[in-house]
């Protein structure tokens, strides 16, 4: 069977840096000077849609599709990370857009200078986060409309993200789905880092054979949106390698085959600690914590 999506780059090349904090660049780069540091402490405290769009920042970057004519800032951005433009991208509000967090921009960049647990439980954070890439992409591909491409911009960062879009304008090009839409019902935590953490999950509904299934490994990252002036803080899927299996019992397997990989980059001085924390979907949705996710992964569309 051929994988569920094509992988990307060996995760251990990229891991040393994110391990190490090497990663570039800040939770306030790009904005104004004082914005983001004064609201930085108050951000976990926020409840409801309150976007000011930044402009276009010092680096000017063309946009990817050359027919693109952004009329607002904010398409002016988003230009510049999806292959095919569509005028939606002007004004367009990724929760009305695609059913998800609204607190998640659609665009963001990983950083090593924010605490994610001050924004609730790390551990429930990165494992909705896997669930919600898994849902985005396969959703997208599912239906693959030009729209699409900001659905998988909530779920990830680059490099992910710049696979995950280009395998979708292929799609779109195609006007053709290439596979059902769902999200796997638990994820295991293998390892973390300061700002990274290492995941594995079995996505019986979407892989290519409708017979079989798909397991993952998925790197997040913590990360920050650059689409408003208010500093989000989450996990987002930086990488992810897929494999196709006949179903879910092959996890035992692949996790053990990422333990490995752990205790190989340990072993070369890389800041991980094994965790394995199992999180299901029905547990998410249980929470009632104040400080709890307010998603339900039970309540996604497919």
């Amino acid at each position: 069977m051929k994988p569920c999506r094509p992988p990307v780059l060996a995760l251990g090349l990229a891991l040393a840096a994110v391990a190490a904090g090497c990663t570039a660049g800040s939770a306030l780069d790009g904005l104004p000077p004082g914005d983001g540091a004064e609201m930085a402490s108050a951000v976990a405290e926020r409840r409801g849609p309150m976007v000011e769009v930044l402009p276009p920042v010092a680096e000017q970057l063309p946009p990817l599709d050359p027919d693109a004519r952004p009329a607002t800032p904010l398409g002016a951005l988003r230009a510049r990370y999806f292959p095919i433009w569509t005028s939606d991208f002007d004004g367009a509000f990724p929760p009305d857009a695609c059913g998800s967090a609204w607190e998640l921009d659609g665009i963001a960049r990983p950083v090593t200078d924010a605490d994610i647990s001050l924004y609730g439980d790390a551990r429930i954070m990165a494992a909705l986060a896997v669930m919600r890439y898994e849902h985005l992409v396969s959703r997208a591909l599912a239906s693959p409309t030009p729209l699409a491409q900001l659905c998988i911009a909530v779920g990830a960062v680059d490099p992910a993200r710049a696979e995950a879009l280009t395998q979708l304008a292929a799609q779109i090009e195609q006007s053709q789905p290439s596979q059902p839409s769902g999200y796997p019902a638990e994820v295991t935590i293998l390892a973390s880092s300061p700002s990274a953490v290492l995941a594995v999950a079995c996505n019986s509904a979407s892989a290519d054979d409708p017979d079989g299934a798909s397991v993952g490994a998925f790197l997040l990252q913590v990360s920050v949106g650059i689409e408003d002036r208010v500093v989000d803080v989450s996990y987002r899927v930086a990488q992810a390698q897929h494999r196709s299996v006949a179903d879910c019992s092959a996890l035992d397997a692949w996790a053990w085959e990422w333990d490995d990989h752990v205790a190989a980059w340990i072993a070369e001085g890389q800041a991980w600690v094994p965790t394995r924390i199992v999180t299901t979907a029905e547990h998410i949705c249980s929470l009632q914590a104040p400080d709890s996710p307010h998603e339900c992964p039970q309540d996604w569309r497919p």
